[in-house]
């Protein structure tokens, strides 16, 4: 279980239970999206940085770890974001 207690994401909109987010390394949720990704980036890193897919990708595997899943936990009738792999959320979100 992810030790985050958060309710929003990188651009102030309410997590849904649903989507699975990117974790930045300072606990902000990104949803996995180019556009999102990059204005969460470009909080961090200079846009020159960022302009070329190399620098991209490389602020991108310094930035994010682990990407995060809602589970409903049935004892205690709660919903708690749990680490999920990076890998595969990439893929299902078609970033990979």
């Amino acid at each position: 279980m992810i030790d985050y207690e958060t309710t929003i994401d990188s651009k102030g909109e309410v997590l849904s239970l649903y989507d699975k987010y990117l974790v930045a390394n300072d606990g902000t949720f990104v949803f996995p999206d180019v556009d999102d990704i990059y204005d969460f980036l470009v909080r961090e890193y200079w846009p020159e940085d960022l302009a070329l897919p190399q620098g991209f990708n490389e602020a991108f595997k310094q930035e994010f770890k682990v990407a995060a899943e809602a589970k409903y936990n049935n004892a205690t009738c709660d919903w708690h974001w749990h680490e999920c792999d990076i890998n595969e959320t990439l893929h299902e979100y078609g970033l990979k």
